[in-house]
């Protein structure tokens, strides 16, 4: 819930201690109101649909289809196992070919690892998959494919030149 709560509403983050301890006092604040209202599992649903993947893969679903060319309810085992570990640090463990493969299957394994400890698979279905190669299907999102491509071309140049000429409200550059 704290993880949550995080993500939900980071707002801008402070530069300087006050201000961080103020941001997770409202965090905290947050994560409890959290916890009154859903359950364990919405909450870690909302976590999953928010969560940043990467190379905008914002949530679970848009994960599934960026790495793997599938919506969730067809990731296997490993590939979930992949994605549940990115949660640690998604730009360390990013799947992105030819980015960290032996750090992403290390952690893939990890998972794996807590799996089997607390009694989710069996050690010979573990160790099996363990031994697997990470087997992607990378395939970004285009601008350039699908609905409205001219307007979100557009769109991505003004953002581009309008972040050139705005700086942040302390003056530094997005």
């Amino acid at each position: 819930s704290q993880q949550l709560a995080k993500q939900l509403f980071h707002g801008e983050g402070s530069k300087n201690t006050i201000g961080r301890i103020l941001q997770k006092v409202k965090e905290w604040i947050i994560a409890i109101r959290l916890e009154k209202q859903y359950t364990k599992e919405e909450i870690i649903a909302q976590y999953f649909n928010i969560y940043d993947f990467g190379n905008n893969a914002d949530g679970i679903r848009s994960a599934a289809r960026i790495y793997f060319g599938k919506e969730p309810k067809e990731l296997t085992l490993k590939e979930s196992a992949m994605l549940v570990g990115m949660f640690k640090n998604s730009s360390l463990y990013n799947p992105r070919p030819h980015r960290n493969p032996i750090g992403v299957k290390n952690r893939r394994n990890v998972v794996l690892s807590q799996m089997y400890k607390y009694d989710y698979i069996d050690e010979t279905l573990k160790d099996s998959l363990q031994k697997t190669a990470l087997d992607l299907n990378y395939s970004p999102e285009s601008h350039r494919e699908g609905l409205a491509t001219y307007f979100r071309g557009y769109l991505d140049g003004f953002m581009k030149e309008w972040i050139k000429n705005n700086p942040q409200p302390d003056g530094s550059k997005w």
